[in-house]
């Protein structure tokens, strides 16, 4: 994809209808774009999970550890730490799409992006008007690595 961001089937389509050579200077054939395009069909198909957003553990948003710090952390130390850090950059590379911002509130939590909330939680996640990725093309959100790999 040109610029990484979530398209259309039908942009995606016309996107894959250009492509004339691959990268290694072979032929890029119809089979070979047939795949393509049944791959980015599965990617819009899949139904939408807060992970894909930010990162979480099971299910359960969570925030870069604070850098480690002796004199702050204390008896908590270094490897409960290393810990938690290896925990997010886990949580981080399961994220499909860049932007969005998880924010808590007495009452409620919630997910937006470009001041547009995408989810809310009152006892349990609501996606609002967004069942499956293709729902989100409309805000044409930048895909992460992940994404990408799944698309390819």
């Amino acid at each position: 994809m040109k610029d990484s961001k979530l398209i259309s089937m039908k942009d995606f389509l016309i996107e894959q209808r250009k492509i004339k050579y691959r990268k290694n200077g072979s032929m890029y054939t119809n089979t070979q774009r047939y795949w393509k395009c049944e791959k980015y069909a599965n990617f819009l198909d899949q139904p939408l999970e807060l992970e894909m957003f930010v990162p979480c553990v099971d299910g359960v948003p969570i925030e870069k550890p604070k850098r480690y710090n002796e004199r702050y952390f204390g008896d908590w130390g270094l490897s409960n730490w290393s810990k938690d850090n290896h925990a997010y950059k886990q949580a981080k590379e399961r994220v499909l799409f860049e932007g969005f911002i998880f924010e808590t509130f007495e009452q409620y939590d919630r997910v937006r992006f470009n001041n547009e909330t995408i989810a809310i939680l009152y006892g349990t996640w609501s996606f609002l008007s967004n069942e499956v990725i293709e729902d989100l093309v409309r805000l044409k959100p930048t895909l992460t690595e992940t994404a990408l790999k799944q698309i390819r």
